[in-house]
């Protein structure tokens, strides 16, 4: 039980940390799919759009189930 505890808090801080770099990623490939996606030039014009418009909560968009 002491091991599944454990484990679950591993997966949720890991997720918790990694998941604004898939958002940005995910981010970027949707230009290419939808057409009335937002366009960014480079990672670091993604992110600082993502802050400017939708603030840090923005990172972790969609993170919650």
């Amino acid at each position: 039980m002491i091991n599944l505890s454990f484990g679950a808090i591993a997966g949720m801080v890991s997720m918790t940390a990694t998941y604004p770099f898939d958002l940005i990623k995910r981010k970027m490939q949707l230009v290419g799919v939808n057409k009335h996606a937002r366009r960014y030039d480079s990672l670091i014009h993604c992110v600082n759009s993502t802050m400017i418009h939708e603030g840090p909560k923005g990172f972790f968009k969609g993170l919650s189930p």
